[in-house]
């Protein structure tokens, strides 16, 4: 898993959690549903922290990461008084589709690419049993195609 699909799925994991109305088949599938969703949360945020770890002892991580911010802050949207603007996440912006700033980016993964630490990692997951799914319908198409490397599938045609 890449490190971006795991900060994908662990915030779809968040989202889940909130979701209000889910339906279970067995009352008692709920309690094992969010248990699967918390233990898989936790085996991300340890992902997340080992990867961090390693990026921040490698020099040449840090060197990109800062080149990467000063990029980030020359072609993001000012305020009034000329400084990088960001949302509520701190996220800069005005660079999703910022050509001349992806252009950039894109020289630059490729300058420091030995040293992203963005190749697949094994994720460990703690697996939800399928009949444990909520059964309700909005959650069935949403959401098990992000969670699918988390379900412990049923084989349907056994014989």
């Amino acid at each position: 898993m890449k490190f971006n699909d795991s900060v994908l799925t662990a915030n779809i994991i968040i989202m889940i959690q909130n979701l209000a109305g889910l339906s279970f088949s067995k009352p008692e599938y709920r309690t094992k549903f969010f248990y699967g969703l918390s233990k898989n949360s936790r085996i991300l945020k340890e992902h997340h922290e080992t990867l961090s770890d390693a990026r921040k002892a490698d020099p040449k991580w840090v060197e990109y990461d800062k080149k990467r911010i000063a990029l980030c802050e020359t072609y993001a949207e000012k305020d009034k008084e000329g400084k990088p603007t960001s949302n509520k996440n701190g996220s800069y912006v005005g660079l999703e589709n910022n050509k001349p700033f992806n252009d950039e980016i894109d020289t630059l993964r490729k300058e420091y690419k030995d040293n992203l630490h963005e190749g697949d990692v094994a994720v460990e997951f703690y697996k939800i049993k399928e009949e444990w799914l909520p059964i309700s319908e909005n959650f069935v198409g949403a959401y098990t195609e992000v969670l699918f490397d988390l379900i412990e599938w049923e084989e349907k045609d056994k014989k």
